[in-house]
């Protein structure tokens, strides 16, 4: 109802209105998301770092995951890893760098502070995904089976664990 269907042939030349209109929506249920994570973690006594890391990980990652599932499906599986990757590229040097450069526009001198543990650890973990897949694709040589489904399902329930101890 507030997004214009660009499919339809008398609303093709509003697939710019489109985009405009989803980003919003996908920004205003984004910012809803984070505050409920926000006060369900606090009412919880769960860090927001643990709610960072995985509540708000995973919701914002469900639309990557379901890309990828419908590309794997036809059979485009390049492409699905490759948008994981990607993902997360952008998610490091676009979705950190921009709002940084934003704040440091409004703010001249100001500073940042980061918890540099925190930071270690998640690149550690991010690095070790990374070689656990590797190890995936070499063992089974360049096909990915379901053994590897499990076993990156089971690392990442691992890792939700460790993340509320």
């Amino acid at each position: 109802w507030t997004i214009p269907d660009c499919r339809k042939p008398k609303y093709r030349s509003f697939f710019a209105l489109t985009m405009l209109a989803s980003m919003i929506w996908l920004g205003a249920l984004v910012i809803c998301m984070v505050e409920l994570a926000q006060t369900v973690g606090c009412l919880l006594h769960i860090s927001q770092a643990t709610m960072g890391l995985t509540v708000c990980a995973a919701g914002t990652s469900c639309p990557d995951c379901l890309m990828s599932i419908i590309v794997a499906r036809e059979g485009k599986g390049a492409m699905a890893i490759s948008n994981v990757f990607g993902s997360n590229v952008f998610d490091i040097l676009f979705a950190l760098g921009l709002p940084w450069f934003i704040f440091f526009l409004l703010n001249p001198g100001s500073v940042i502070k980061v918890d540099a543990s925190d930071i270690i650890e998640s690149a550690t973990v991010l690095v070790l995904c990374f070689v656990l897949y590797l190890g995936c694709v070499f063992c089974s040589r360049g096909v990915l089976k379901r053994w590897a489904g499990m076993v990156f399902l089971a690392t990442y329930a691992g890792y939700v664990v460790y993340c509320f101890e």
